[in-house]
């Protein structure tokens, strides 16, 4: 296994900051929009459908649940899977949900993917400012 270049590390940081606290911020929104204290271990579906009962109230917010929906399953992917550094770039094997050996799938992943992908869960991060008091 080769070394995973500083470049490469950071960004996988961003990444997986970006995407975490993309489920924190949608949780508080979901906290100010039920009038309850904010939800603890909330993301993915449960998150999603939870906020989609107030879509119709939320200009935009379909919008965001899109968005944040289209991304979540590669950010289990690079969250849950194995990983190992190439020449190539950061190959990952995952097993979704309910799979089993045969089931396992895998992607590659450059640098400039890594990047982009970070800067859409960033994207997703301040588009929730519009909804939060």
């Amino acid at each position: 296994m080769d070394v995973l270049p500083d470049d490469f590390a950071a960004a996988l940081g961003r990444y997986h900051f970006f995407a975490g606290h993309a489920d924190y911020v949608l949780g508080l929104l979901l906290a100010q929009y039920e009038d309850a204290p904010t939800p603890i271990g909330l993301s993915g579906q449960r998150l999603r459908s939870r906020l989609e009962q107030f879509v119709h109230d939320h200009k935009g917010l379909q919008e965001l649940l899109d968005g944040y929906g289209a991304m979540y399953e590669r950010r289990n992917v690079l969250a849950h899977g194995v990983h190992r550094y190439t020449a190539l770039g950061l190959e990952t094997w995952y097993i979704p949900i309910g799979g089993k050996g045969a089931t396992a799938c895998s992607f590659q992943h450059s640098r400039e993917q890594v990047e982009d992908m970070a800067q859409s869960w960033r994207n997703i991060v301040m588009m929730r400012i519009e909804f939060l008091d």
